[in-house]
């Protein structure tokens, strides 16, 4: 049922669907792939999806360069334990948590690949977005220890580290992502004790 196109890339369904994107004039258009000098650019764009011999109708998609959106339940303490309001982080420790809608990274993220850690003595450790993310705990700024695709898992990925602010009184505050103006969504929260 399941294959593995390329090494060091995830296993893909057997007659998955096939999903086009197409611009206004009917062209197909990969929007993954980075701007190369005088290639039509678009933000509006349909998709369309065949499978087993069936078409859907064409739906309109206005395509973003970043729409972050951090995965629920998915905080860690710096102890690794799951972070809840049974088990809150201290201040000045150190979260973790994962995301995606990043946008663009550098190197260029491939789909289907296993993010490996870079070994070299040059660029990041692993591929970063190309807008830094800030972060906010309960409104306050959070120092960003770490961001980048998360090690041993597919591209698209986002791992972020961050300090939980000094002076946040006990209790359970909104986390939040920001790719410059644009936020993730609101209902992730990180217990603080």
């Amino acid at each position: 049922m399941f294959q593995r196109l390329a090494a060091n890339t995830a296993p893909l369904r057997r007659k998955a669907p096939n999903v086009a994107f197409l611009d206004r004039n009917s062209r197909l258009w990969f929007p993954w792939l980075p701007a190369r000098p005088n290639a039509p650019v678009s933000t509006n764009v349909s998709v369309k999806v065949n499978y087993l011999g069936q078409s859907s109708t064409r739906y309109p998609v206005n395509v973003v360069g970043v729409a972050p959106a951090i995965f629920q339940g998915a905080v860690l303490n710096q102890s690794g334990s799951l972070n809840t309001a049974e088990n809150p982080a201290a201040v000045g420790s150190v979260v973790v948590f994962w995301m995606t809608g990043e946008g663009q990274t550098n190197p260029l993220g491939l789909t289907g690949r296993i993010t490996e850690i870079n070994n070299s003595s040059t660029g990041p450790l692993t591929p970063q977005p190309l807008i830094t993310p800030t972060v906010t705990i309960g409104g306050q700024a959070a120092k960003v220890h770490f961001y980048g695709e998360a090690p041993d898992l597919v591209s698209g990925i986002l791992q972020i580290n961050v300090e939980v602010p000094a002076g946040l009184p006990a209790g359970s505050w909104p986390l939040v992502v920001s790719f410059g103006p644009i936020s993730s969504q609101g209902g992730i929260t990180v217990a603080v004790q």
